[in-house]
């Protein structure tokens, strides 16, 4: 159980460190002179600044050593998201050594979100992320070290991207804000589904592109003529754009494309020859073999090679379309509630044209509360007075384009914008330098502005680690994720696995959903992509008929019926006759509330004691 001073201090963390944020920078101020201890760290970070590459390879360490340090606290994350799910599927199958997995004997109870059964079985996502996880899995017999290498990588290509538009310091004060700040808490470390591989692309990308075209930054730090590592660096980013956010990365590139474009355009004689050799044709080779596996998988998955798993997953289960302008289509049958409700209520909200400027307050509120919060909020509004600067007119082109393509998705998520990540750092840093550019008559108020601001990081750090324990579920934590949480976790799911895994031979549960009180947000039914040899199986029950073709498929499991209603979780035995029994009550429809206020009021197998008031909470949001 959490501490009750920490109940005060978690869901309100953002007005905590607007006080804090407050107080330092009012303190700051007010000090005759800079700290002694203060100057001695800065006088390290320009010595260890000036060697690029040591500064790289600090960052990436600070980020490793750092979530290491933190794996007390923290553990080694587990799915909650569906999403995660889907990568972990792909990514399931990529270590069985296959690119897709045949369609499941009776799979009706097997269906679940963001998964295509025909013609194969498979998830509706990109492949970029699943072949590090797999990587992972098999090498290190987990996948999440994909995730925690990946995160760790990306904060030092920020650094290495920012080295060529910025001065060291502040590359490197850049490239330890993104580990801190975002290497360790939040759900890009933590999770399955964040956008770590698409920030490392797109710092891959902007920084490679300046030292092969010299056309921006600080160009004397550059070769005079473009180098095959370079390209090839720029080659790898898309690739990691185009597997992981492919509609994201296509649009932020297309600055990128025109500038390349003009400086190939420029080059005469030797200088044109050397460049095609050195700058385009690696390039095409990475981006000819990434096209041509993806392709294949594709192929493998769908049948056709231009055609996606995603473009299969929307026209089978999403009557609403990804994009605003896009037309619904009529709505497919669908065999459960759940996917019924998810797929034809509630995405179809999203697509609602009079919900924009709704879904526009709530992207800023997103994006406000992961990239930015009040540590930021200052030096962001500073970075407006760049608008004009010229040596960032990329930078700020590259981002309305990605602004405008986030605008246009139904979908909201704060990961969608990760290919502009290391944009925005480079961003906030230039704000930052402008703040402390500052002056009133000779005193430096700028300066005192800003020599709060990283002890105002290290308190909200302290704070978060000693506040707080990922082991629990903490009250007031909202959606979305931020820099301080992850997301979700199904601590039911969890615990029954742990519970089964102990238990000799291979289950099979079937999961009843009691209504109003299930959460579509709380999905249990989620599978790998062997279910010959996989030790749990996760179905939906459904009539006796189907249930029993299902089990008598997957024979030779032990049988298990999982009632699930609000926070109530009940896992009881069952056998092949009884779930054949057309009379069993299991196939009883829902009872009336009071019934299952009254069983609310018992202890839950969670171990901790649920009240009415529960159910009835439950019932509420399934009502909203």
């Amino acid at each position: 159980m959490l501490e009750t001073w920490t109940w005060f201090i978690v869901p309100e963390l953002y007005r905590i460190e607007w006080i804090y944020l407050s107080a330092l920078i009012s303190l700051s101020c007010l000090l005759p002179r800079r700290s002694s201890i203060l100057s001695s760290i800065n006088g390290v970070l320009h010595r260890l600044a000036k060697r690029r590459r040591i500064a790289i390879l600090a960052t990436v360490l600070a980020v490793l050593l750092g979530r290491l340090a933190l794996m007390g606290i923290l553990g080694i994350p587990r799915p909650g998201i569906p999403d995660e799910f889907g990568y972990l599927l792909t990514a399931d199958t990529f270590a069985h050594g296959r690119m897709s997995n045949p369609t499941p004997a009776n799979g009706k109870p097997l269906e679940t979100f963001h998964v295509i059964q025909t013609p194969t079985y498979q998830s509706q996502y990109p492949i970029g992320y699943p072949a590090l996880l797999a990587l992972s899995q098999v090498a290190l017999k987990n996948p999440w070290w994909a995730v925690y290498l990946t995160t760790a990588l990306m904060c030092g290509a920020i650094t290495w991207m920012l080295q060529a538009w910025l001065p060291p310091y502040w590359a490197l004060i850049g490239g330890l804000f993104a580990g801190l700040r975002f290497g360790l808490f939040t759900y890009w470390m933590n999770s399955f589904w964040g956008g770590s591989l698409a920030a490392l692309g797109g710092a891959l990308v902007f920084g490679a592109l300046l030292r092969v075209t010299r056309r921006f930054g600080r160009t004397r730090l550059f070769p005079a003529v473009p180098t095959t590592g370079a390209s090839i660096l720029l080659a790898l980013g898309l690739v990691m754009l185009a597997t992981s956010r492919p509609f994201e990365g296509f649009v932020i590139c297309l600055p990128v494309a025109a500038v390349f474009l003009q400086w190939l355009w420029s080059q005469r004689g030797d200088s044109l020859r050397f460049a095609l050799w050195h700058a385009v044709v690696p390039g095409v080779i990475v981006l000819g073999a990434a096209a041509a596996v993806t392709s294949y998988y594709q192929y493998k998955v769908t049948g056709h090679a231009l055609e996606s798993p995603y473009s299969v997953a929307i026209r089978q289960c999403h009557p609403n379309p990804p994009l605003v302008f896009q037309k619904s289509r009529p709505a497919p049958h669908y065999d459960h509630l759940e996917l019924r409700f998810v797929y034809l209520h509630y995405e179809a909200q999203m697509h609602d044209p009079y919900a924009f400027l709704h879904a526009l307050k709530e992207r800023i509120t997103w994006y406000w509360q992961f990239y930015v919060a009040p540590l930021m909020t200052l030096p962001l509004v500073a970075s407006l007075l760049t608008v004009r600067d010229r040596r960032l007119k990329l930078v700020w082109v590259s981002i309305i384009f990605l602004a405008g393509a986030v605008l246009v998705e139904n979908w909201t998520q704060v990961h969608y914008v990760a290919p502009g990540f290391c944009l925005f750092v480079l961003l906030l840093l230039e704000g930052v330098r402008r703040i402390k550019a500052l002056h009133l008559g000779r005193y430096a108020a700028g300066a005192r502005i800003v020599r709060a601001l990283p002890i105002v990081c290290i308190v909200l750090l302290g704070l978060r680690i000693f506040a707080f324990s990922e082991s629990v579920e903490t009250p007031g934590v909202r959606w979305p994720s931020n820099w301080a949480y992850s997301s979700q976790r199904l601590h039911n799911r969890e615990q029954i696995e742990d519970k089964l895994n102990a238990i000799p031979g291979k289950h099979l549960i079937l999961v009843r959903y009691r209504y109003p009180f299930h959460s579509y947000h709380f999905e249990l039914v989620f599978n790998g992509a062997d279910f010959a040899e996989t030790k749990i199986i996760w179905a939906r029950s459904m009539d006796a008929k189907q249930n029993c073709t299902f089990v008598k498929t997957y024979s030779g499991r032990k049988l298990w019926i999982l009632d699930q209603w609000g926070p109530i979780d009940k896992l009881s035995t069952s056998t092949e006759a009884q779930i054949c029994d057309t009379l069993n009550p299991i196939y009883e429809g829902n009872k009336p509330p009071e019934y299952y206020f009254k069983r609310a009021s018992r202890p839950a197998s969670r171990g901790a004691d649920q009240t009415s008031e529960h159910a009835s909470v439950h019932l509420k949001r399934f009502d909203e």
